[in-house]
């Protein structure tokens, strides 16, 4: 997956540089389930999440409160209260479930889910 970025040199003149995002498997959870991270952007606490088809994560509380945009594909999420959410590209939610039981993560279809995830730096709530 790539993003575009728009620079200036040192000139002062501006150009567009296309970027690859670098997805590093993480390590299987509880489930077995591997996703794939990329290294949060320099300058800036935002991280892209490839989870692929079939992919499911039990419960499991959030490592720290987000906002997220889904950039591809589509999930569900289901609070511990057991209301679930279904997410696509656009669609944007925050994530503040630090303790507690957590939620249930799963992609939905056939396409590869893409997530980008940018750290809040205190719960909204």
């Amino acid at each position: 997956m790539k993003y575009v970025r728009c620079y200036a040199d040192s000139g002062g003149e501006s150009h567009f540089e296309e970027l690859e995002i670098d997805f590093q498997e993480s390590a299987a959870d509880a489930d077995g389930d591997v996703p794939a991270r990329a290294a949060p952007i320099p300058g800036g606490d935002v991280q892209f999440i490839r989870n692929k088809p079939g992919f499911f994560r039990d419960w499991h509380p959030t490592p720290y409160s987000w906002i997220g945009t889904i950039v591809q594909g589509r999930v569900e999420v289901t609070a511990s209260d057991g209301e679930s959410r279904v997410f696509g590209p656009g669609d944007v939610h925050v994530h503040e479930d630090e303790t507690g039981k957590g939620h249930q993560t799963r992609v939905i279809g056939d396409e590869t889910a893409v997530l980008m995830r940018t750290r809040l730096q205190a719960p909204l709530g």
